[in-house]
C-alpha cells in the first residue's frame, strides 16, 4: 500500500501591495478569477500527480459544511460533556470538542445567555429569534444542546424559542426543515429572501443573529439597518470591518463579493433608539483568522487593516456577559 506525506504549500503568495488596494477603479489592470473546487495531488517537484474535482456550487458546499455541524452538535458525547462541565466560556475553551471554540459557537453562547436572561422575566414565553442567513439552521441545534444541558433537560430549543430562519437558498431551507421535522411550524418559520431584501416589523423579534452574512448581501448597510430595526432586545453578529475611514468591497477566494464595514458605517446604521448601542465581545485581526489571505487582489499591507468583530447591538440596560461598548 502506498503511503503519502502531505505538505502544505501556498500556490499564490500575496505581495505587499495588491491590484485592488486603491480600489478597483483606480487603475487599468484586469483580473480574471477562475474558481475550481478540487483535491490536487502533486509530487515532490510540485508537478500535478492527480486531481479530483468536487461540486463548486455554493448551495452544495454550504449544505455539506453546515449539515456536518448539525451532526457534531447532536453528538450525545457533546451533550454529556456540557452536562458535566456546564455551559460557559471556560467549557467551550476546553480541548475535548474543538468545534466549540470556533466563531459560530462563541456567538451561540452569547445568544444562549441572552435567551436565559429574557426567559427569566416574569411571564416570559418563547423568545423569538431571527437567524439571518440560517443555511440548515445549525444554530438551533447547538442552542438546543446548551438549553437542555443547562436545565437538566427541563428546557429545550422547542420550549424556549420561536425560531425564524432566513436564507436565499431554497435548497438549504428545505434541508433545514427536513432536519427539524418535529418542531411545529409556528415555532420554526423559514423565509426565502435575499439578505438585504427582507421585510420585518420594527422590533418584531426579541433577538437576531448573523454570522458575517450582512457582509455578502447586495446592500450590506441596508441589511444591517433592517436587522437592527427588526430586533427588540439584542442582535448578535460577526461583522468584518476595516480600520479605514470608508467601507469598501472586495472579492473572497470563493468569488463572493465582501463588504468591509467602517466604523462610520456602523454609526449610520444604528436605529434611532437612544438606549441602543454596539458592544464588542471579541476582535479577530484578519491575519489571525482561520482563512488568512483569502481576498483577491489585496496586498498584505491592506490586509493588516481588516478583521472581524464579534458584536452585540442591544437595547438592554445590562448584558448577561462581558462586553465593551464599541466607540464609534
Amino acid at each position: 500500500m502506498a503511503t503519502f506525506e502531505l505538505q502544505k504549500f501556498d500556490p499564490c503568495p500575496p505581495s505587499s501591495r495588491g491590484v485592488f488596494d486603491d480600489g478597483a477603479e483606480s487603475g487599468t489592470q484586469l483580473l480574471a478569477l477562475d474558481i475550481q473546487s478540487k483535491y490536487l495531488f502533486v509530487d515532490e517537484t510540485g508537478d500535478k500527480y492527480h486531481e479530483y474535482f468536487v461540486p463548486g456550487t455554493p448551495d452544495i458546499q454550504n449544505c455539506g459544511g453546515y449539515v456536518d455541524k448539525v451532526i457534531l452538535y447532536r453528538d450525545p458525547a457533546l451533550y454529556e460533556f456540557l452536562c458535566i462541565h456546564g455551559v460557559s466560556r471556560e467549557t467551550f475553551a476546553r480541548p475535548e470538542f474543538p468545534i466549540l471554540h470556533t466563531r459560530s459557537p462563541k456567538l451561540d453562547l452569547a445568544l444562549f445567555s441572552l435567551i436565559r436572561h429574557l426567559r427569566a422575566r416574569p411571564g416570559a414565553g418563547h423568545v423569538s429569534l431571527l437567524d439571518h442567513g440560517c443555511t440548515v439552521a445549525e444554530h438551533y441545534d447547538l442552542l438546543d444542546a446548551m438549553l437542555r444541558a443547562h436545565s437538566e433537560a427541563a428546557e429545550s430549543a422547542q420550549s424556549a424559542l420561536a425560531y425564524c430562519g432566513l436564507d436565499k437558498s431554497a435548497m438549504l431551507l428545505s434541508i433545514a426543515r427536513l432536519l427539524h421535522p418535529d418542531v411545529p411550524d409556528r415555532l420554526f418559520r423559514i423565509i426565502q429572501a435575499e439578505g438585504s431584501d427582507f421585510h420585518a416589523q420594527d422590533g418584531e423579534f426579541d433577538l437576531s443573529l448573523t454570522v458575517g452574512v450582512v457582509n455578502h448581501v447586495a446592500n450590506p448597510r441596508q441589511a444591517l439597518k433592517k436587522l437592527l430595526m427588526a430586533t427588540r432586545f439584542a442582535s448578535v453578529m460577526a461583522l468584518w470591518v476595516t480600520t479605514e475611514k470608508e467601507g469598501f468591497w472586495a472579492v473572497n477566494h470563493s468569488g463572493v463579493p465582501t463588504y468591509f464595514f467602517s466604523r462610520s458605517d456602523l454609526a449610520t446604521v444604528q436605529p434611532k433608539r437612544k438606549e441602543g448601542q454596539f458592544y464588542s465581545m471579541e476582535y479577530v485581526p484578519e491575519d489571525q483568522s482561520s482563512q488568512t489571505r483569502s481576498y483577491v487582489g489585496l496586498g498584505e499591507e491592506r490586509l493588516m487593516s481588516l478583521g472581524s468583530y464579534h458584536l452585540v447591538f442591544s437595547t438592554l440596560k445590562t448584558l448577561p456577559f462581558a462586553a465593551e461598548v464599541l466607540d464609534l
